[in-house]
């Protein structure tokens, strides 16, 4: 048997317990202690009966156990009165407790990597980030996780469809709430027509899609600069038809959305869909984006030159100016060196709520003119869009117009990345290499 002090010193290097109810780690023990059974009656007096929470191991049926110095034991089960002090001096606060029947003896090395692999699963198991869809008349909340994420509205009270608002993966909203809400303190209300995450262009056969009316010099003035309009065109409206699809796959969710491109004649121009798939996991949200134009009314689309458009995020506050970093994938920064310019990627990051995060958006490599333009400002618009190139050029010779010939189409992909951290902290230029190899 071990001397009284020489017990004391073991014990109070022994490791600690961690895990779940059903699972104690052991440490391991400097010497070759011997544990011994202590009477029942001194059960409360040496370990406080059963809510001490100081176990060392369990014994099996003998009543002594060597333990090697590389060695830890793994008790599971929930703790019981069947404890047995490790040392019968009631004085000494660092005593531990020993328990009966059954005990699991296993190479130090060993136990770390099954400890190791017991995390990884309860990780896996606790970030359950699948993708639920709640149906209403005129919207889909989308959820991941249990938690809201955001909602498609493609209800007859907006001239367009769009997503509001966008969430992080801890619940921050990263999207302005006007013209939605206006009891926002503080939130800035020019371009109403900024509606947090759309697709829509301010030029398609001379009618615009992008905005909302008339233009003026309150709605153009975001944070005491006036930002004029490339014109006044009559405003049409992208008019719900069906929602094609509402599906879930595996942890990903699909919303696909027709809808007509109706002028202000009220006739149709040719027809849209909308493509969400939906994805998370801890840290961050992803939305892979598919819109296609098709001319499926007997007549060409022409997608004009102007830089009102086309797929556009309007941020919160804080990730504009002057807290926002704005930065792209040839490793510009700020509007200046990034408006108008060509990029695979572009990333808006700051701080919010307290929570420091970011938004990217890729430009897939299969779309036309990629590396697209950007219409990307300070103020809070981050937008993609690659046919405003006489504006970006300062050039009124340029012509960036497309045409979608009669019976054809044209597909946009995108996909919105919402991360925690800067661009450098999420390992967004990597990011975009996987998206970029079709992952």
């Amino acid at each position: 048997m071990l001397s009284k002090r020489k017990e004391k010193a073991v014990y109070r290097d022994a490791g600690r317990k961690i895990g779940s109810s059903n699972h104690r780690l052991i440490g391991s023990l400097k010497t070759n202690p011997m544990i011994t059974r202590c009477p029942d009656s001194k059960l409360d007096s040496l370990c406080g009966g059963a809510d001490n929470p100081k176990v060392v191991a369990r014994v099996s049926a003998a009543s002594h156990l060597r333990l090697t110095r590389s060695e830890l034991l793994l008790a599971p089960g929930p703790w019981n009165r069947m404890d047995i002090a490790a040392t019968d001096d009631p004085h000494d606060r660092h005593s531990w407790c020993a328990r009966l029947q059954p005990m699991i003896r296993i190479p130090k090395t060993s136990c770390l990597l099954f400890l190791a692999i017991l995390l990884a699963s309860a990780i896996l198991v606790g970030a359950d980030e699948t993708v639920k869809f709640q149906k209403q008349a005129n919207s889909v909340e989308v959820l991941i996780g249990g938690k809201a994420f955001t909602t498609y509205y493609f209800g007859p009270d907006s001239p367009k469809p769009y997503l509001h608002p966008l969430r992080s993966a801890q619940g921050t909203v990263v999207t302005r709430g006007f013209p939605m809400r206006t009891d926002i303190p503080g939130e800035v209300r020019d371009h109403p027509h900024h509606r947090a995450m759309f697709f829509a262009h301010g030029n398609i056969n001379g009618v615009d899609f992008w905005g909302e009316g008339p233009p003026n010099t309150a709605a153009q003035t975001a944070k005491g600069v006036y930002y004029p309009a490339s014109g006044e065109l009559p405003t049409g409206r992208t008019v719900f038809r069906k929602l094609d699809e509402a599906k879930i796959h595996g942890p990903r969710g699909t919303l696909k959305a027709e809808f007509e491109l109706v002028g202000p004649d009220g006739k149709a121009m040719g027809s849209e869909s909308q493509e969400y798939t939906f994805s998370g996991d801890a840290t961050t949200r992803v939305i892979d984006c598919a819109f296609t134009l098709t001319a499926d009314q007997g007549a060409p689309l022409k997608m004009g030159d102007t830089k009102e458009g086309t797929f556009a995020i309007r941020v919160v506050n804080g990730l504009s100016k002057p807290g926002v970093k704005m930065l792209n994938s040839e490793g510009k920064v700020g509007e200046a060196q990034i408006w108008g310019k060509r990029a695979d990627w572009v990333d808006y990051s700051g701080e919010v709520d307290g929570e420091s995060l970011g938004i990217a958006i890729f430009d897939n490599p299969a779309n036309i003119k990629h590396p697209t333009y950007w219409h990307a400002r300070d103020y809070g618009l981050f937008a993609v869009n690659p046919f405003g190139e006489h504006d970006f050029y300062n050039d009124p010779k340029r012509d960036g117009s497309v045409t979608i010939a009669a019976g054809q189409s044209l597909t946009f992909r995108y996909r919105v990345l919402i991360h925690h951290g800067d661009a450098a902290e999420a390992q967004i230029a990597e990011a975009y290499s996987r998206y970029e190899g079709g992952k």
